[in-house]
């Protein structure tokens, strides 16, 4: 995933730099994961950079597997939620998404098709 000099040190300055070891797994289990090129996965991790920090196999996989089970996401849904919004992945689901959903389907009186459009138009959504 090559980045510019110029990201590189915007990441830095963010602070979200992490083990390089750690950040190439992430990457390479998010862009399996996803199906990403390289553009997506570069655009990914320059929306976010925090990601970098989280363990997949304990944070990004389960919000991605439980989003996906609860609005019953295709995995190209999945993958333009995350592309559109990549912060979502550092959300807890139960504690934060699953709440949060199911107050604007309560206050908004969604369906369940109505609530996956809401959620894939997050964060302006």
């Amino acid at each position: 995933m090559p980045c510019t000099d110029e990201e590189v040190l915007r990441a830095e300055r963010n602070r979200y730099v992490c083990d390089p070891a750690r950040a190439a797994k992430v990457c390479d289990s998010l862009q399996s994961r996803l199906s990403l090129s390289e553009a997506e996965l570069k655009k990914v991790v320059l929306r976010w950079p925090m990601l970098l920090s989280y363990s997949f196999a304990a944070n990004l996989a389960p919000t991605m597997s439980a989003l996906q089970s609860r609005l019953e996401l295709s995995e190209a849904e999945l993958k333009k939620a995350v592309l559109r919004w990549p912060k979502v992945l550092s959300l807890s689901f139960a504690a934060n998404l699953a709440p949060t959903m199911a107050a604007r389907q309560s206050r908004l009186e969604l369906s369940e098709a109505e609530l996956k459009k809401v959620v894939l138009r997050w964060p302006t959504g």
